[in-house]
């Protein structure tokens, strides 16, 4: 999407655009082939301008429309940080095209009441059709930003779904380590120790409480269904 200036007097419609358009183009061609069309006057040589570039907008927003319900798939099945930026990229196209089309519906608001020279009152319902199209892509477009918002929220309920589930492994390992390091610690304090003098059987003592004390806690985080 790019500006497109246009210029309306009673004899004549000037269009100034740094790229080439198509919407433009059409309508040339269309003239070419017709050049009758000049004779019905240049309010509806504007109005043709307009419906062109406005009807573009559709092919647009159908794409939007498929790339909203990919993406929702994706972050649905794999909520990762590509798929995130996938989003954000599509809310920051869409942004740009309400930009566009706002100004656009104002400005042809006022050409269908009849507030500017030069637009013939029977071709107003021309220009109301145009006006009619524009609010359907911004109410579409609004729909498309709240969709994306709200798959925003499934995402980031995703990511933080994931997190917990890696804290709560993560603080289950810390929690059945704990006992064992203070088993251990104790038992290889650089003291005599009567449970490993001589004879006895100090190493399975310390293998039974670890093994104990690692079961006691299994048994118990079962118990409070937290594993």
């Amino acid at each position: 999407m790019f500006e497109i200036n246009t210029f309306l007097g009673k004899n004549f419609v000037i269009t100034v655009h740094e790229q080439p358009s198509v919407a433009i183009n059409t309508v040339r061609e269309k003239i070419r082939q017709n050049p009758l069309v000049l004779s019905k006057g240049m309010d509806l040589l504007f109005h043709a301008i307009l419906d062109r570039i406005v009807d573009g907008y559709f092919p647009l927003t159908e794409q939007i429309d498929d790339q909203i319900e990919q993406i929702e798939e994706d972050i649905l099945s794999d909520p990762t940080q590509k798929n995130m930026e996938r989003l954000l990229h599509l809310k920051r196209v869409i942004l740009s095209m309400r930009k566009v089309i706002i100004p656009q519906r104002t400005i042809i608001s006022r050409l269908s009441r009849g507030d500017v020279p030069f637009i013939e009152h029977k071709h107003l319902v021309y220009f109301r059709d145009v006006y009619d199209h524009l609010l359907r892509i911004g109410d579409m477009l609004d729909m498309y930003r709240e969709l994306l918002t709200n798959t925003l929220e499934v995402y980031l309920s995703g990511t933080s779904t994931k997190l917990n589930a890696i804290i709560k492994v993560l603080t289950i390992i810390a929690t059945f380590m704990m006992p064992l390091t203070l088993i251990t610690s104790y038992y290889g304090m650089n003291i005599p120790m009567p449970e490993f003098t001589a004879g006895s059987h100090g190493l399975y003592i310390v293998w039974g409480l670890m093994i104990g004390t690692t079961v006691g806690l299994f048994v118990f985080f079962k118990h409070k269904k937290w594993m």
